[in-house]
């Protein structure tokens, strides 16, 4: 049998609307080993591997012989509610599980897949602060980290889309703060097979890089449109969604 010498990542969250992304657009290129609780074969996957992050030993037996893991898991689902730990507190067990288990696996570099952050990170949702927490965390052990930033991702099978298919169905007509019309606008992944997929753009570039750590910033502005409220920094991809990288900035990753 050939030996396959590509790279070998892992993607933590593979069975996710965003991990399926990757997978179609990064099988091809590099070996990619899906890691999710039930372990069920994936498309785009080389192999997949059962994997519970609340374990520290599941964590470390799912990333040996990787060389880049992509961290896609988010915690802030209603199941969080049969603890007595907050979303966050798990996100956090989560990110610091897989840091952990990254080094000592020997892992080379982790991908994460945050969001936009304003320059004044006081007073941040809930939600964003626990986005940085867990960049944090997942920056704090010996693999080099790189973080794509990216605002809403939004396509057919994401859960984002279905909610606002959801509203527009029902509520033909509605009122809104003027927040709800920033100059920052969702990031698009579609169903084809291509290399604009946004996401799966800037994981395919930096996933046999081992260059030095970055943070690119992804956001598609409205005409006329800027990254306002974003890090000083922040690019705009324009009208095709595209990443487009920044390089290291003091606070964003190391």
């Amino acid at each position: 049998m050939e030996r396959d010498e590509r790279a070998r990542v892992a993607v933590a969250g593979a069975s996710g609307f965003v991990g399926r992304a990757v997978g179609r657009g990064l099988g091809d290129r590099v070996r990619l080993v899906g890691l999710s609780r039930g372990g069920a074969p994936l498309a785009g996957y080389a192999e997949t591997r059962a994997c519970d992050l609340f374990s520290l030993k599941d964590a470390e037996a799912a990333l040996v012989g990787v060389d880049t893991a992509i961290y896609l898991v988010h915690s802030m689902l209603p199941s969080a509610r049969l603890v007595q730990g907050r979303f966050q507190d798990l996100d956090l067990i989560c990110a610091d599980n897989f840091a952990r288990a990254a080094e000592r696996a020997g892992v080379r570099r982790i991908i994460y897949l945050g969001g936009i952050m304003p320059t004044d990170v006081e007073g941040l949702s809930p939600h964003l602060a626990s986005r940085l927490e867990v960049e944090q965390a997942l920056g704090a052990r010996r693999p080099q980290l790189t973080v794509l930033r990216a605002g809403l991702i939004i396509g057919a099978g994401g859960s984002s889309f279905e909610i606002v298919v959801r509203l527009v169905k029902r509520l033909p007509a509605m009122l809104g703060p003027a927040r709800h019309d920033p100059a920052v606008g969702p990031a698009v992944i579609s169903d084809r097979r291509d290399g604009r997929q946004s996401v799966v753009r800037a994981a395919r570039r930096n996933a046999v890089s081992s260059s030095a750590s970055r943070a690119w910033y992804a956001a598609r502005s409205k005409p006329g449109g800027s990254c306002a409220g974003a890090k000083p920094g922040c690019a705009s991809a324009g009208g095709n969604g595209d990443w487009k990288p920044k390089w290291p900035q003091p606070g964003i990753t190391r």
